[in-house]
This record gives structure tokens, sequence and C-alpha cells, in this order.
């Protein structure tokens, strides 16, 4: 009988996509551009509940999983450092990653003391993170992703590239916390919550990875058989959490009563 985490990371790797923004225009333009990243292997398996019902075996067609960019805007004068902040953004967006790069790991060490700042560098990091993905693939971006995060706990978009990256690299980052995390600062993404859905379900917290599936076919977007996929699984999984009771008086973690 196959498993369902390792059915559903395939569905994931396959079957995922978005509605991705437009492409973002050379200026402060309020669309990001998308980047492409090839998708991740499937995971390996973890031991389910006892007696599942398997999920379905209906190949789904293969889609690409992406990153984003931010608009970090342009620093108002008086904000720390602003002039050099404002001219490494511009260096992004004109190409010129090297330098960019260069500068953003001299900054001044009381550069992020101000929070408008910290933010604003975090989002530069994003970005670079986002062009070194594009260019040399998702483990050349994962370390400006983590400087990102770590300057900025809040940046939803910064979390959801991450997230992305460690999936698709099978870091050992992406645990449970990181997860709860992104889905609470990106409630519209699917894949954290589908993600999240895998880890409740090798817990066997069943109604916790239902409740993360439910959620994720909310933001799915309009692609039917996506739907299907996943509400066919998290449907399957229901039917699971009062089985053992009725084969003999345990409890959904397959322990007594």
């Amino acid at each position: 009988m196959r498993r369902f985490l390792t059915l559903l990371a395939l569905g994931v790797t396959l079957y995922l996509g978005y509605q991705w923004w437009s492409a973002r225009q050379p200026d402060t333009a309020a669309k990001p551009a998308p980047v492409p990243v090839a998708p991740a292997k499937p995971a390996s398996a973890v031991r389910p509940p006892q007696n599942p019902q398997p999920p379905t075996d209906e190949p789904p067609p293969r889609i690409s999983v992406q990153v984003q960019m931010v608009t970090p805007g342009v620093l108002m004068e008086g904000t720390p450092h602003a002039a050099l902040l404002n001219g490494i953004r511009q260096m992004l967006e004109q190409g010129n990653v090297a330098e960019a790069e260069a500068r953003l790991v001299t900054l001044p060490k009381d550069a992020p003391d101000d929070p408008v700042a910290r933010k604003f560098i975090a989002d530069l990091w994003n970005n670079l993170g986002v062009t070194h993905a594009a260019t040399g693939g998702m483990a050349a971006g994962l370390k400006a992703f983590k400087t990102a995060v770590s300057l900025d706990p809040e940046g939803a978009r910064a979390h959801v590239n991450l997230t992305h990256a460690l999936w698709e690299l099978k870091e050992p980052g992406l645990s449970r916390e990181l997860l709860e995390t992104t889905v609470a600062l990106a409630p519209d993404e699917p894949l954290p919550h589908l993600l999240l859905a895998d880890i409740l379900y090798a817990k066997n917290d069943l109604k916790g990875a239902v409740a993360q599936l439910d959620l994720a076919a909310q933001h799915l977007g309009p692609n039917p058989k996506l739907q299907s996929f996943v509400r066919s699984n998290a449907a399957r999984i229901k039917q699971n959490i009062n089985l053992p009771q009725q084969r003999g008086g345990q409890d959904a973690s397959g322990g007594p009563r």
C-alpha cells in the first residue's frame, strides 16, 4: 500500500501551480517578477497511521515552482544610510549583482539598527536570493533567503521563498516551526500548508493534516484537477480518523482508548 506522505509529496512536486504576478518593471513597480525553479524530487516516506486507505494514484501533470521578489521602494532622506541602501537597490535592478552583494555584505554594523532600514535590507537580501536562484539554482539563493528571514522575522515573501528553497534542496531546516510561521504570515500560499500537512500526518495528527489540506485547497487557484487531488486525499484521511476506533477500541494514534 502506497504511503500517503510519498504520494502527497509527489503531488506537490508535479501538480502544484500558481497564478504568479506580472513581470517586474525596472523602477518601483508594485508587481514583482516570478522566477521559475525546477521541481523538487518527492520526499521520503514515513510510517502512516494504522490501516490507512491509499490516496488516489491519478498521475498529475508537471508544473514548476517559483520564488518571487519584493519591491523595497525608496528610503526617505533621513533614514540611516539611505543613500547607500538606495544605491544597492538600483544596482540590483540594473543587474550589477556582484557589486550589490559586496556592498550588502559590508554594510555598516549600525545599518540594521533602524527598523525601516532593517526591513529594507531584508528585502534587498530576498531579491538577491531570487536573482541567484534564477541564475545558479535554488542552492545559490538559499543563504540570501536565510539572511532575509533573520533580518525580518515577519517578512512573508522571504519566508515563502525560504520554504521553497529548503523543500527544493531537501534541507533539514524545513521544520514544523518554520512552516507554522510561514502559513501564519502567508496564509494564501498553498505549498506551506501542504508541507505542514505532511509533517502533521507523519506525527499521526490526522485532524491537523486535514485542516492544512483544506486550507491549501482554498488557495490553489482555478485548477480543477489539483483541487480534486488535494480534496480527495483530505477526504480519505477523514475516513481514517475514526478507523482505529471501529477496529477494536483504539484511538487515532493506534493506542488504546
